[in-house]
């Protein structure tokens, strides 16, 4: 069995500083000693045999400013000299390696909005509650770099992805509203941050291990940031959560000015809303009025109404009779099958034989092309699912390709969207070594025309491309 460290008392006026150390902590001495007064001592300092200081430099400099007399040590007597001069350099240089979870740190910082916190000095992204009426105007000012780079692959990881993704949450979008008792495939364990980490802590307050699925069941939710952009069901599955800043995206890049948008499995409040904040008018079309109740509801507290924003409960297979008009963009993130069931309905695509499901998606694809004016574009956010029984992909992509292709809108662009790891680094190992099955983090982005390429420069506007910088090249 280790031995116990002993916290003893020891006189400041008998420590020593050690002479060549290397590090320069004058500037972290003030914050110290505020934590000191505000928590007291829960890190001693750590002395050799001699008395001289092996770690806790700046917390000495800390209790000599607060005029402390004695102050709690650990004596590392059991380390050879040379271990206490390489553990001097060790332990400052461990802090060094890690780095804060932007997200964790500003949900903490919330949390603790009546602590005076500001003696720390804590660096966050600042993600302040944005005027919706002047989104539009600092979309302008970003169109200089297009909002992103118009290449094949949108990385959503980056920072300024992240950073534009949560302006847009702090709106209070709540795209999880009425989706509670879903049922749903998705893994809290592939996006949740830390979810292992979390899985642990609980186990140990427990006093024994836990699946997975029992953590996310059970106490996932108890772990997660309020401010989260991941939502769970009822049951601990995942909800998916259309991501904004794709959305407006492809809104400025691929609908005229002032366009009117079809979306056919509109789900929650999203597209609707990052529609009408950027100028857009848009129809969205859902199974549930549960749903369209809560995006009403969505609207009215984010924008103050959904001046122009027309949600409809019926079955898209109608979209013609439900949506009657000319359209002049389609865009939609279709049910992936049988990954997240949405409802109990008969009519849903998520319940159905993919055969069945297959037919009806094709209709109404057709259905939403006819309605497309000509010289547009549509654009589908798809990803292939796996067959549970064999573990082969559908090819989903693919049947989206075609079903477009065949009602008159041809494949134009081809883009990746490469989504945040999650803790798909913790699992992927375990996959691929049980089934060679690669961890997936992207999604396809489809954009298709439809009618005359040629009239697409007069169509849609000149968009300021700026030179792209050199770095963004070179990545």
């Amino acid at each position: 069995m280790k031995e116990v460290l002993k916290v003893i008392d020891v006189q400041l006026e008998d420590i020593k500083p050690y002479p060549n150390n290397p590090r320069r902590n004058d500037a972290a001495v003030d914050a110290v000693a505020e934590s000191i007064k505000n928590f007291g001592v829960l890190v001693p300092i750590v002395l050799d045999k001699n008395n001289v200081i092996v770690a806790g430099h700046t917390r000495y400099k800390a209790f000599k400013k607060l005029g402390w007399e004695s102050v709690p040590c650990v004596m590392a007597d059991g380390l050879t000299d040379e271990q206490v001069r390489a553990f001097r350099l060790v332990d400052n240089k461990t802090a060094e390696m890690s780095e804060w979870e932007p997200e964790l740190l500003a949900a903490e910082l919330e949390a603790l909005a009546d602590f005076d916190l500001s003696a720390f000095k804590f660096e966050v992204p600042n993600f302040p509650l944005p005027d919706v009426k002047k989104l539009a105007e600092t979309r302008q000012t970003l169109a200089e770099r297009f909002l992103f780079a118009p290449f094949s692959v949108l990385d959503a990881r980056r920072q300024e992805w992240q950073e534009r993704k949560r302006l847009w949450y702090s709106l209070g979008l709540q795209s999880d509203l009425s989706r509670e008792n879903m049922k749903t495939l998705g893994s809290l364990a592939g996006s949740m941050p830390r979810f292992y980490y979390y899985k642990e802590m609980q186990e140990a307050k427990l006093g024994h291990k836990i699946t997975a699925k029992e953590f996310e069941e059970k106490y996932a939710k108890d772990y997660m940031p309020k401010n989260s952009t991941i939502k769970v069901t009822n049951t601990g599955g995942m909800l998916s959560m259309f991501d904004p800043v794709l959305c407006e995206l492809m809104y400025y890049w691929f609908c005229t000015d002032g366009g009117k948008i079809l979306d056919p499995f509109c789900g929650g409040s999203v597209r609707g809303i990052v529609a009408a904040a950027t100028g857009y008018n848009y129809t969205g079309i859902d199974l549930r009025q549960e749903q369209i109740n809560a995006n009403y509801q969505q609207a009215a507290d984010i924008l103050g109404g959904a001046d122009k924003i027309k949600w409809i409960c019926g079955n898209s297979l109608n979209v013609k009779e439900l949506a009657a008009g000319e359209y002049d963009f389609i865009f939609s993130c279709p049910p992936y099958f049988d990954l997240e069931i949405y409802s109990d309905n008969p009519h849903d695509l998520s319940n159905m034989e993919y055969a069945d499901f297959l037919a009806t998606y094709r209709k109404i694809i057709e259905g939403c092309v006819e309605m497309l004016k000509e010289n547009r574009f549509a654009c589908f956010v798809v990803g292939d699912v796996r067959d549970r029984k064999t573990g082969f992909y559908r090819n989903f992509v693919s049947e989206t390709i075609a079903a477009f292709e065949t009602a008159g809108a041809k494949l134009y662009n081809e883009i990746i969207l490469v989504t945040p790891f999650g803790s798909l680094p913790q699992r992927a190992g375990r996959t691929f070594q049980r089934g060679r099955k690669i961890g997936k983090t992207h999604q396809n982005v489809l954009v298709f025309y439809k009618g005359d390429t040629k009239a697409i420069k007069e169509t849609f506007k000149e968009i300021n491309i700026a030179d792209l910088d050199a770095e963004v090249l070179e990545e």
